[in-house]
């Protein structure tokens, strides 16, 4: 259980109020598109549209009435290192969920740990952010950097992120 559980369920929740939501598996580990028994080397996935420019919607799968996931493929670590993605970065995720704006309610980002260039994308396309968390000293140790890294994010890219809370996990 860490920052891929609290996305299934929470979307799950949102689905069943009647709120269609997108999840958005942004981790190379792609533990949330194993999850629902996908395959991790889709031909078409978040990666196909990040860096192939694929239409987000040709990659989306649906899990359940109201609830739909955009899977990672392993291969997403190299949109990472891609030029090409550095040169959009940090907007190109936002421009690949424009369009997926209108048809959800809410969109999910599973991130990858730490601050790398994909986590820094997902928090440029969001409004608001969870933190999944340890309640142990290193844990929360960790967590007064992630929320200084956050406030340098902010005002160098302009956003207007919100942090929702701490979810503490593994209790």
């Amino acid at each position: 259980m860490g920052k891929t559980t609290p996305v299934v369920h929470l979307g799950v929740a949102l689905a069943e109020r009647g709120a269609p939501t997108l999840r958005v598996d942004l981790d190379p580990q792609a533990a949330l598109t194993a999850a629902f028994g996908l395959n991790e080397d889709l031909p078409l996935s978040i990666e196909a549209a990040l860096l192939q420019g694929i239409a987000l919607a040709q990659a989306i799968r649906s899990t359940r009435p109201g609830l739909d996931l955009a899977p990672a493929a392993f291969r997403l670590h190299l949109a990472e290192m891609s030029p090409h993605q550095r040169a959009c970065w940090p907007h190109r995720l936002r421009e690949v969920l424009r369009l997926a704006q209108e048809r959800y309610a809410h969109i999910l980002i599973d991130a990858p740990p730490g601050l790398g260039p994909l986590t820094v994308n997902a928090l440029a396309s969001a409004d608001a952010f969870l933190v999944p968390i340890r309640p142990d000293y290193l844990s929360l140790r960790s967590l007064k950097g992630l929320l200084i890294a956050v406030g340098r994010l902010r005002r160098q890219l302009g956003l207007s992120l919100e942090l929702l809370g701490i979810l503490p996990k593994m209790v």
